[in-house]
């Protein structure tokens, strides 16, 4: 049996901080006694969209993060992943579809007939090493096309989110605002479902997910009055 790990980067206690579950509820205690006690006029909208926008880029480097504490484990008949906060994925040999090393490094493992998929991470340790055990079990090829990694998904899907969120806040158009808030809400209550539904994620993210509602009521509120100021 062989255990390989992520290469770690040095982290400084400040970063180490920022990104943990205290980091993230001091943002949130901040902003709190910011809006109800102190009277912001004309900047609250600023305040909203600086918060919502800090929590969201805290929660997904803080996944980032922790997703680096990455192992992966090749014995006799089977390779397993371990990650923080993610459920373990373990694949027999005989359940390997294919193996593939993607263009940017990454090894991925398919497992037929399932959606539990090994995806090594190119700074894995003695990768080398890994690829010639796992060339043992059978040829590993590159792909046709490139893979998108669920990460990318999350990033893109991030930006996306952001960037409606600020055009939400700060737009004078009611019509933009009740449709920038319809997809934004769209956009959480679609993620609310599926991180649940998701092997990625382990009970404690699954039960963070609550965080989402603080957003959530924020956007639904606006968005009700904008809809009520567009049919006077």
């Amino acid at each position: 049996m062989n255990i390989y790990k992520l290469q770690q980067k040095r982290r400084t206690k400040i970063g180490n901080l920022a990104f943990s579950k205290v980091g993230i509820y001091i943002v949130v205690l901040t902003f709190l006694l910011l809006f109800f006690f102190i009277d912001l006029g004309s900047y609250a909208n600023v305040l909203i969209a600086v918060f919502v926008l800090s929590l969201l880029a805290l929660i997904l480097f803080r996944e980032i993060r922790l997703q680096k504490m990455y192992e992966l484990e090749i014995d006799d008949n089977s390779v397993t992943q371990r990650k923080a906060n993610t459920l373990t994925v373990k694949i027999y040999f005989t359940d390997i579809e294919y193996i593939f090393v993607l263009e940017k490094g990454a090894i991925l493992i398919k497992q037929k007939n399932a959606a539990n998929n090994i995806l090594v991470p190119p700074g894995i340790a003695n990768k080398e090493e890994i690829i010639s055990r796992l060339g043992q079990i059978m040829p590993i090829t590159k792909p046709e096309k490139e893979f998108v990694h669920y990460r990318t998904i999350m990033l893109s899907v991030s930006l996306i989110t952001a960037g409606l969120f600020l055009l939400f806040i700060f737009s004078k158009t009611n019509l933009v605002i009740i449709t920038a808030g319809v997809i934004l809400l769209t956009i959480i209550i679609s993620a609310f479902i599926f991180i649940p539904k998701s092997y990625f994620f382990d009970k404690k993210m699954k039960q963070s997910r609550f965080l989402m509602i603080l957003p959530f009521a924020t956007i639904l509120a606006k968005l009700v009055i904008a809809i009520q100021q567009l049919l006077r």
